[in-house]
């Protein structure tokens, strides 16, 4: 019985599995936050709104499920759509003219999850994951031909 639950706790606390779970989360907090926006609920809108499932918590969310696949093609997948997110937020702020000032984020933002840099920062999660387990799923493939021939 021990072997069971040591084997359950070790899947389901594995990296992949961690990060979908932050996926799910960001994805649910930001569905549930424009579900409760009514009317005119501010002067200017925040990056989440109008909902669209095109948007970075839907992006994140099929990318952190690549990753359970466990196939290379899922993951240079997944290393590609939150690479996308990270590369678009870095042209954002490069052509951007203004400054940028934490203390602007945290009063405007009622949510602090819910800023647009912890999309960033979910993404380049998702690339770091998806580079790891691409690198080792080829050095074990690797491992393998190099002892079976």
């Amino acid at each position: 019985m021990k072997q069971a639950v040591k084997t359950s706790l070790l899947y389901w606390f594995q990296p992949k599995a961690l990060v979908f779970g932050l996926a799910v989360f960001n994805f649910v907090l930001i569905w549930s936050l424009v579900q409760r926006m009514g009317g005119i609920a501010a002067v200017v809108d925040p990056w989440y709104r109008p909902w669209s499932y095109y948007n970075e918590p839907t992006r994140l969310l099929v990318a952190a499920s690549l990753l359970l696949v466990n196939r290379a093609w899922s993951y240079l997948t997944a290393i590609g759509i939150g690479g996308y997110i990270v590369v678009r937020f870095l042209y954002f702020f490069a052509i951007w003219e203004g400054t940028w000032h934490w203390t602007y984020l945290s009063k405007y933002e009622p949510h602090l999850v819910a800023a647009y840099e912890n999309q960033v920062l979910l993404g380049l999660i998702v690339v770091c994951a998806g580079l790891y387990y691409l690198a080792r799923g080829l050095m074990r493939s690797r491992s393998r031909a190099i002892v079976g021939g």
